[in-house]
């Protein structure tokens, strides 16, 4: 995946891979790395027909898809992430956040 292709906006994978990065079960070493991290997990999410929990924030329409230890935020339906990811990380417990 292209830096910026899903995503909401180059900003926000900025500000996200230096929030996630190092999380628990992420460990992306660069932007690069992070995104294409994310963009597998979401193919996940779409091929285990994961439904995600609406969240409130900035952005409207936006779902957290958890799934083996990650979680992804997409702008779209609780059972279609199909706009932009918003976030990205992993971890257990408290780790796991926006």
């Amino acid at each position: 995946m292209g830096a910026g292709k899903q995503w909401y906006s180059r900003e926000n994978i900025e500000k996200h891979f230096v929030k996630h990065a190092k999380d628990t079960y992420v460990n992306g070493k660069t932007i690069s790395e992070y995104c294409n991290q994310a963009s597998s997990q979401l193919k996940t999410v779409r091929g285990q027909h994961v439904v995600g929990t609406l969240t409130t924030g900035y952005t409207p329409n936006v779902y957290k898809f958890y799934y083996n230890n990650k979680y992804i935020m997409v702008i779209g339906t609780a059972t279609d992430p199909s706009g932009g990811i918003i976030s990205f990380g992993g971890g257990t417990g408290s780790n796991i956040q926006d």
